[in-house]
């Protein structure tokens, strides 16, 4: 496994000064786990994590973040969406995450369109297509109906931050 620190660096999603970040990376999702619980007791949370081992992948990873220096236990204020700036300033082939399921995921954002070109209006007036999917970002048919999932979804911009 391999363990990386950043001291003193930005926070995960505001970029507000003063935050830790540690790397975790390693061929062992156990092990993984296992480092990941150890970071909690000594007052990280856990940023992103990959759930499995990607396909294709030999090396699985998590990203932990606390307050400069933390010694005891804290909380952090609950994410309200991307500014529109940042959200405007995202580009096809950037890597973002988001917490739409309630936890954190990565992806690759591959179409991106604006309302110039949509005509559609949106929170931000910017739409993303990312790979892999947003598990439950499918598409519903009619009124009423199931959520289906076909291919990709557009997923307003202030749903992301960049990885």
């Amino acid at each position: 496994m391999s363990v990386t620190v950043h001291r003193d660096v930005h926070h995960p999603w505001t970029g507000a000064p003063g935050w830790d970040h540690l790397l975790l990376s390693g061929d062992s999702l156990g092990l993984l786990a296992d480092m990941v619980r150890d970071a909690e007791d000594k007052f990280w949370q856990v940023w992103m994590q990959d759930p499995v081992q990607p396909s294709g992948c030999h090396q699985v990873r998590a990203m932990l973040y606390k307050p400069a220096g933390a010694s005891a236990h804290w909380r952090d204020e609950p994410r309200l969406g991307t500014p529109r700036a940042r959200c405007l300033a995202i580009a096809v082939g950037d890597e973002v995450y988001t917490d739409y399921t309630g936890r954190i995921t990565q992806h690759c954002v591959v179409e991106r369109q604006t309302r110039e070109f949509s005509g559609h209006v949106s929170q931000t007036d910017c739409q993303l297509r990312v790979s892999p999917p947003v598990p439950g970002s499918g598409y519903v048919a009619e009124p009423g109906a199931a959520i289906r999932q076909k291919g990709l979804a557009w997923m307003d911009a202030a749903w992301f931050r960049l990885a």
